[in-house]
């Protein structure tokens, strides 16, 4: 072979048998050693720590002299190849992970593995980073087989905290969240709130939306979680939208929550479009803006408050710009809006249901017939989104 591993088990080399030579003359690479066959045709060669690469070569000598040298170069590589060559580097390594070290399959096992700095890291064959610091993290390991023969290598890592999934649920105001160290990717799943009941009709189902997005670490979010609408006699609040923006109200997902249930019928649901859904007298909103107002209020948008019921003169539900709240009832029978800019429903006009906060909100309706879910928004990578899935109070989920 002419690639050996430095304290492998003995190599043989041979040459053909010349006529009339009396002896053979080996010359072995620096550190290399002959243990049999000195002078023979044969010789076996041991290639301890020290060896290193070089040439074997072999002339033959006779009474009439000595022949041309026959020669052969020798690589003698890391002892079984048990590290790999040179820097690599792996990102991210999460923590609680293992990067391996590969091994060969020459040498004597088994072989102990030393690194430096130390700390969370194995001894055995694999890097597990158990430090928060996040970053580029040098290490050097050093690998010893059976035979005490050692190799080094340097081994380059960017640690991250381990995965985190962390819930949002509504508490009735609007949350921060600063983005960790290390931390440059999210996944965040919003769900919008649900209509409130009225007159026994269930309110629309908030829609779902689910995004990746890159992020800085120390970046702060806002996060709001819609409440469901507030049921009644009659007429019920829509549901809140749930929205994560960066620190300047900058949206990064909204998902709209449903209309409210009313004696008109059953709500709708949360829509997947960034405009808010309409009614049969008026107009959801667009662009960020509440939804028109039908005799009870219309949703809040992003950045525009639900327009007032005609019935009461109240009732639309606040922006996310202007904290989100839900339209207030005035009647003991109606429902408020839900936390999020649903708007509130009125049992003064018989039907009349509120429309659904979102990224652009709903409209209300007249008499008779539902009013228009939330719109949702999504700024993200790899989406996943569904219109009217949620039942309840909305939530907020953020991954990384």
């Amino acid at each position: 072979p002419t690639t050996v591993a430095r304290s492998s088990p003995p190599v043989s080399y041979s040459v053909g048998a010349v006529s009339g030579a009396s002896t053979y003359n080996w010359v072995v690479p620096n550190g290399a050693s002959i243990t049999s066959g000195a002078g023979t045709t044969n010789i076996v060669v041991n290639y301890p720590c020290s060896s290193s690469s070089g040439n074997i070569s072999v002339t033959a000598q006779s009474t009439c002299g000595t022949s041309a040298a026959s020669t052969l170069t020798i690589i003698a590589g890391p002892i079984a190849n048990a590290l790999p060559n040179g820097n690599i580097s792996v990102c991210p390594v999460t923590l609680g992970g293992s990067v391996g070290i590969p091994t060969g399959s020459l040498g004597t096992a088994p072989y102990t593995y030393l690194w430096s700095p130390s700390t969370g890291l194995s001894s055995i064959t694999a890097a597990n980073p158990a430090s928060a610091s996040c970053g580029p993290s040098t290490y050097t390991v050093t690998v010893t087989d059976a035979n005490g023969c050692t190799a080094s290598s340097s081994l380059s890592y960017t640690t991250l905290p381990s995965p985190a999934t962390l819930p949002f649920n509504y508490i009735g105001i609007i949350q921060t969240w600063k983005v960790p160290a290390g931390v440059t990717s999210l996944t965040i799943e919003a769900w919008g709130a649900q209509g409130g009941t009225g007159a026994g009709y269930l309110g629309g189902l908030g829609a779902k939306m689910k995004g990746t997005f890159t992020v800085t670490p120390g970046d702060l979010l806002k996060i709001l979680v819609g409440q469901q609408g507030v049921n009644g006699s009659n007429s019920s609040g829509g549901g809140g939208g749930s929205f994560v923006t960066t620190s300047t109200n900058t949206p990064l997902l909204v998902a709209g929550g449903g209309s409210a249930g009313s004696s008109g019928g059953v709500g709708n649901p949360a829509l997947i479009t960034t405009s808010g859904g309409n009614s049969n007298c008026c107009s959801g909103g667009t662009g960020g803006a509440g939804g028109s107002a039908g005799a009870s209020g219309g949703g809040g948008g992003l950045t525009g408050n639900g327009s007032d019921g005609s019935c009461s003169g109240f009732g639309g539900g606040q922006s996310f710009v202007n904290g989100g709240a839900g339209g207030i009832k005035v009647s003991g029978n109606g429902g408020s809006g839900g936390f999020g800019g649903g708007g509130a429903g009125e049992w003064q006009c018989t039907g009349s249901s509120s429309g659904g906060g979102g990224y652009s909100g709903g409209a209300a309706s007249s008499n008779g017939t539902a009013g228009g879910g939330g719109g949702s928004y999504n700024n993200g990578t790899n989406q996943s989104n569904s219109a009217g899935v949620q039942s309840g109070n909305g939530q907020v989920i953020i991954t990384y």
